[in-house]
């Protein structure tokens, strides 16, 4: 719901991504194994978009920092609603499984 923390959820899910990927492999299922390559594939996407702030970690002398986000994208706002929405929806489903018991 927020980009603050997408590079770091990309970086940390990359490595759960490709281990369950090599399991699924081992499976004789085309539909599973062309979803988790599928997801693999836009978790490498995600990482290479944001190369520019993930390149101290894989190299020795990454240079310097440059942000290269627009004016637009790092407003606040975008936060917030982020956090709103996410408790909207949060409110929406405890209501919604109290309903259905």
């Amino acid at each position: 719901m927020s980009q603050v923390f997408s590079t770091l959820g990309a970086v940390v899910y990359f490595p759960l991504m490709l281990s369950i990927f090599i399991l699924t492999t081992y499976f004789q299922s085309p539909g599973i194994l062309a979803v988790t390559s599928l997801m693999l594939l836009a978790n490498i996407y995600l990482l290479l978009w944001d190369w520019n702030r993930i390149k101290f970690i894989v190299l020795n002398k990454p240079g310097e920092y440059i942000d290269q986000s627009t004016p637009f994208s790092r407003q606040k706002i975008w936060t917030y609603i982020g956090i709103g929405l996410w408790i909207l929806i949060s409110i929406f489903r405890v209501i919604s499984t109290q309903h259905y018991n």
